[in-house]
């Protein structure tokens, strides 16, 4: 499980990379300058991605933090 969550946060690692590569044509529109809707879209589906593995490796930490404490509640019985 945790080889999964691991590479789950190089995925968010991955998509937090590819919106710093665009930032600067983010902060641009600020100065007036058009953001095309290409950049727009990547940005957001990107965002996306990174809510939805956050959330998938909260889950899955969540779950191996039980786990692992039902072995250590089993072997504190044994």
């Amino acid at each position: 499980m945790q080889e999964i969550i691991n590479q789950k946060n190089s995925q968010i690692l991955e998509h937090k990379l590819a919106l710093e590569s665009t930032d600067y044509k983010a902060i641009r529109t600020a100065e007036g300058y058009e953001l095309s809707i290409e950049i727009k879209t990547e940005r957001e589906a990107h965002r996306e991605s990174i809510r939805t593995l956050e959330a998938e490796v909260q889950e899955l930490e969540m779950e191996l933090q039980e786990s692992n404490e039902n072995l250590t509640f089993q072997d504190e019985e044994n």
